[in-house]
């Protein structure tokens, strides 16, 4: 009954030999729901445990495997894109911007979310594709910062893409994000395939419109 929850080992001399905080299970429950699948265990004491996860997944087609790449290889050439990232850990944010720098991808920080509120209150029209936003910052969090831009009396701030950059990965904060008005949920440490694929979006679709 209790092997989903957080912070829950079962009590083994065995086990108990073994470092761990009982969040594995916990995760694995938790995203498996997220993703509408299901995961049955089967276990007898003294023999073993078999977990089984089941999730419905679109097939990829061959070409989507390097969908991320140039065809001579290189990186995506993503310049003109410009994001507003609120960051308050400076050592999180030269790691965001070194890493979106080597796209062409142009960064402004905000320390906190009041900062990035008042940012892109004061910016201009599309003067942002997107923002970048921490859960975890001081003076203002990143869920209150996102609610307080999607009530802007202005269409291009109220509108702009939000994505939750965060730690925080289990079900019910990726939902809160959601509930708070994000576009979509980023678990750090980041993965650049799926940074770049939504640039990539913004990108083709500025081009399209002769931005």
């Amino acid at each position: 009954k209790e092997m989903y929850s957080k912070f829950s080992r079962a009590v083994d001399t065995r086990v108990n030999k073994i470092s761990g905080t009982g969040l594995g299970l916990a995760i694995v429950k938790q995203m498996v729901d997220l993703m509408d699948g299901e995961i049955i265990c089967d276990s007898k004491t003294g023999v073993g445990t078999k977990f089984t996860v089941r999730i419905d997944l679109e097939i990829a087609n061959e070409s989507d495997e390097n969908s991320f790449d140039v065809a001579d290889g290189g990186k995506i050439d993503l310049s003109g894109i410009n994001v507003l990232v609120a960051e308050d850990n400076d050592l999180n944010y030269e790691i965001i911007s070194e890493l979106l720098s080597e796209y062409n991808v142009k960064c402004t920080r905000a320390v906190n979310g009041q900062d990035c509120v008042n940012q892109i209150e004061a910016s201009k029209d599309n003067e942002y594709d997107l923002i970048f936003m921490d859960v975890q910052m001081p003076v203002m969090n990143g869920k209150d910062a996102a609610r307080r831009i999607r009530k802007s009396d202005r269409p291009y701030v109220r509108d702009i893409m939000i994505i939750a950059m965060t730690a925080d990965a289990f079900a019910e904060d990726m939902r809160a994000c959601l509930d708070a008005g994000m576009n979509y949920h980023i678990a750090k440490p980041v993965d650049m395939k799926k940074v770049t694929g939504i640039l990539r979006v913004i990108k083709e679709e500025k081009d399209e419109r002769g931005m």
